[in-house]
């Protein structure tokens, strides 16, 4: 668990100081792991902080597509 906390934190804090490829390679290991602990049998608590950092890395990838328009 201590490790999605970084990931959020990695997220809010150092999002943009991530290159455009890394936030692209970011966002979509992101989503594989949404594939990983989607299983009946993984703990709620897992499946809550994917969707977390899911909704994080959403938000600061829209955040800052709407600020390049």
């Amino acid at each position: 668990m201590i490790s999605y906390l970084f990931l959020q934190h990695l997220v809010r804090l150092r999002w943009e100081e991530l290159s455009a490829a890394e936030r692209n390679e970011f966002a979509n290991l992101t989503i594989n792991l949404i594939s990983d602990v989607v299983g009946p049998h993984e703990v709620w608590a897992l499946k809550s902080q994917t969707a977390a950092l899911v909704a994080e890395v959403y938000h600061y990838t829209f955040v800052l597509f709407i600020f390049t328009l």
